[in-house]
């Protein structure tokens, strides 16, 4: 997993049930501390409320300021599509301005 980390440069991964609902994330700087798959179960974060794909950003953005964790992005079915971060919003911002 720290390789497929390095790899796509990501800072986060997303855990998901065999329905698609999501667990919770670990933050890269937890996955680096694991030492053995025992530990997963105890370092993985719940996740912030989920928003719809179909909601307004501002939900999102509510959430992210009092979240260490990314938030969730769910479809109807509540299969998680993907995740929001601070990042990616501030980025979002600034290509807009």
């Amino acid at each position: 997993m720290k390789d497929d980390l390095n790899t796509a440069g990501a800072q986060h991964v997303a855990f998901v049930n065999e329905s698609g609902n999501s667990l919770g994330v670990l933050m890269r700087n937890d996955i680096e501390q694991i030492a053995s798959s025992e530990e997963l179960d105890h370092m993985l974060r719940e996740s912030s409320p989920a928003i719809l794909s179909s909601s307004n950003v501002r939900p999102a953005i509510l959430k992210l300021a009092n979240s260490e964790t990314p938030v969730p992005v769910v479809d109807s079915q509540k299969k998680l599509l993907g995740v929001i971060t601070q990042s990616s919003i501030l980025k979002s911002l600034a290509n807009r301005y």
